[in-house]
């Protein structure tokens, strides 16, 4: 009788690779049961695979953090050196690996825990599904109710997981994962509003200093010209007038608060000028004070650039600051052209923007701090 011919065995099946463990992520978020129940009649994914892939998800993670940073603070690129952005951004990424495979053994022990029974490269598979979830959290960190939902996710997928790659027991692992769940969202909103009390006071602090910088760059006095009473048009048309009383002195931007002379310590007159000397006075005075209008303008800067400063402004604030605004850019564009003006009417205008600049930022540096809030997280 002739023998049988045997069966060949059949070939096993190969390991998970990258691609396939992706995919496998991507149906998780939707499907965590059947998924990792699937996964489980494969071979483990080897180390290399998870690992390649949590490092993508932790790059994608940090460069939507930097993303962020800078949409929401323009001067936040401006702080930091390529090299260093470099540097820190290796840094994290250590520390996120590291976090990744702590992740892996609580998942393993937790298997293992609920009567499951698996291997640790099981524990590694379910963490790098994990990972996915890194970039979903910073740009869910970036909208104001959106970021608890990769948290539900995650409990929702390690639940998955437990009961379909170490098949541990289903309620149990759901219970568990819900725990979690909660304790992690507790703790996410506990940390965002620490985050969100430090950064308004780090806000009223900067307001408050750069308003004290200013107030007293002020007492020390800008080199402000007094308005006069000889204007322009009185060079050539009175020559006598404009020679009978000497050149106002430089005094400082609080001078221009008291009233005229009273007559005390009035020095004797001054000898006739001519038209061409009286001239150049009051050229010489016209330069003093749009050098003094440019220090003041750049003092102010700063206080412009902050958006610290309108961050608890109310509706009327936001107006006045907007009017100021408005006022240093003409003020600015009357300088950059070179037209004369009288230095009275520069003045003037100086004395608006001081008083408006001084008392907007005095208001804030005094508003006690608000009460915390939660709000999109921002990056230093």
């Amino acid at each position: 009788m002739p023998a049988t011919p045997s069966t060949p065995p059949a070939a096993a099946a190969p390991p998970v690779g990258l691609g396939e463990l992706f995919e496998q992520s991507m149906h998780a978020l939707v499907r965590a049961p059947e998924t990792f129940r699937a996964a489980a009649a494969r071979p483990a994914p080897g180390y290399a695979p998870a690992l390649t892939l949590a490092l993508a998800d932790g790059a994608l993670a940090i460069a939507i953090n930097l993303v962020h940073s800078a949409i929401s603070n323009p001067h936040f690129m401006d702080r930091y050196s390529g090299p260093l952005l470099a540097a820190i951004s290796a840094a994290v990424l250590g520390v996120y690996l590291s976090l990744f495979l702590l992740l892996a053994v609580v998942i393993y022990a937790l298997g293992l825990a609920l009567g499951g029974k698996g291997d640790f490269n099981r524990g590694v598979q379910a963490a790098a599904a994990l990972t996915l979830l890194a970039p979903l959290q910073s740009a869910a960190n970036a909208l104001p109710h959106a970021w608890p939902l990769p948290a539900l996710l995650a409990g929702w997928m390690a639940a998955g997981a437990l009961t379909g790659l170490f098949s541990a027991s289903l309620p149990a692992a759901r219970t568990l994962c819900g725990v979690l769940t909660a304790a992690a969202i507790g703790g996410q909103f506990f940390l965002r509003a620490v985050a969100s009390r430090a950064a308004d006071l780090a806000a009223a602090a900067s307001v408050a200093a750069q308003a004290a910088q200013i107030n007293a760059q002020f007492s020390r006095g800008f080199p402000m010209t007094a308005p006069s009473s000889v204007g322009f048009s009185s060079v050539g048309g009175n020559p006598t007038a404009v020679g009978s009383a000497p050149a106002p002195r430089a005094v400082s931007g609080l001078d221009l608060l008291r009233g005229p002379d009273d007559g005390e310590g009035t020095a004797a007159p001054a000898a006739p000028q001519t038209p061409a000397q009286a001239a150049a006075s009051l050229n010489t005075q016209a330069q003093a004070v749009e050098q003094s209008a440019v220090a003041m303008l750049d003092a102010f800067g700063p206080m412009l650039s902050n958006p610290a400063l309108t961050q608890r402004m109310n509706a009327q604030q936001k107006t006045q600051f907007r009017q100021l605004t408005v006022m240093i850019q003409n003020l600015r564009a009357q300088i950059a052209s070179g037209r004369a003006v009288p230095p009275a009417e520069m003045n003037r205008q100086m004395m608006q923007i001081q008083q408006l600049a001084m008392g907007l930022m005095m208001a804030q540096a005094t508003a006690p701090p608000p009460a915390p809030h939660l709000k999109p997280m921002a990056n230093p």
